[in-house]
């Protein structure tokens, strides 16, 4: 039940978005493109929010290197960003010097974490706990498989989700302290 809450938190906050953290400030170096997020203890970053480099925002990479000649062998002020593996920022074009960035991400707790935030947990526990059920009930072969119930609760969970999606979460305080599973 355990692992089958945590694929459930997980997915939610996936899909949601509504676990969300500062990326406090923090430098550029020059001719490194690489920065390590600091994040909660146990999550791991799911999506951008915003991010800034000396007060400009900028974008995702995908949409810079649209445009034609761009190389990722570039030097110069960031524009773009990409995401890599589950905590980290690659800056393009590489910084040539020192420049300030933060931002706003949305995080998801990690498979093997034992809680999510209290705040996720008091409002959208019910919610996930519905996602547990729905997957344990899918489970072949056991005492407790039904599908037709575990579509059920695949309802409630989806239907959280989207009530989730409808709230604004932009002046939610951030907070770092989990609520265990179990």
């Amino acid at each position: 039940m355990v692992e089958h809450l945590a694929e459930a938190a997980a997915r939610f906050c996936q899909e949601t978005q509504c676990w969300r953290v500062e990326v406090e400030a923090d430098t550029t170096q020059a001719d490194e493109q690489f920065y390590e997020l600091d994040l909660p203890s146990g999550t791991v970053l799911e999506a951008v929010i915003n991010l800034e480099i000396d007060g400009r925002v900028i974008r995702p990479m995908r949409e810079v290197l649209e445009r034609p000649a761009k190389t990722l062998d570039e030097r110069g002020t960031p524009v773009g960003y990409a995401t890599i593996q589950d905590n980290q920022l690659q800056f393009y074009p590489t910084p040539d010097g020192v420049y300030t960035f933060r931002g706003l991400v949305a995080v998801k707790p990690k498979l093997t974490a034992t809680g999510v935030e209290e705040f996720v947990y008091q409002t959208w526990g019910r919610s996930i706990s519905y996602g547990a059920v729905a997957t344990l009930k899918m489970v072949p072969g056991k005492a407790w498989t039904d599908p037709a119930m575990g579509a059920a609760y695949m309802k409630l969970f989806d239907k959280g989700v989207v009530d989730c999606k409808r709230r604004d979460y932009r002046n939610t305080p951030l907070r770092v302290h989990g609520r265990p599973f179990a």
